[in-house]
């Protein structure tokens, strides 16, 4: 004869007071998008243009803006280095391998 099953647990809502979001979100070089604002000791600056790898891919060059002046600079990382950054809110960008035009259709003669 078969034992009886145990009764089952009760679904846990999550509770979204708790978990806040975080202001800050750390990324690798390579993914940042323009307009991302990183803040470290020397101030803040906002990304002005796509990142670009040199050495093989090892490291990634960023032109960024300071947000106080118009100077801009290249900052350069180490592509496997994670950067804090905030993200413009409410901006969504197309993921990376998502087809972005159609495919040609074969004709039928």
């Amino acid at each position: 004869m078969r034992a009886s099953q145990p009764p089952k647990k009760p679904d846990k809502q999550l509770d979204l007071s708790t978990h806040a979001p975080t202001a800050t979100t750390k990324v690798l070089p390579t993914q940042l998008r323009i307009g991302d604002r990183l803040t470290d000791e020397t101030g803040t600056d906002e990304v002005v243009a796509r990142p670009h790898t040199t050495a093989g891919g090892k490291t990634a060059n960023v032109r960024v803006k300071r947000v106080d002046s118009e100077a801009t600079m290249v900052r350069i990382w180490g592509a496997h280095e994670h950067v804090a950054v905030r993200r413009r809110g409410g901006v969504r960008w197309p993921r990376a391998n998502t087809l972005l035009c159609c495919t040609p259709t074969r004709r039928s003669q």
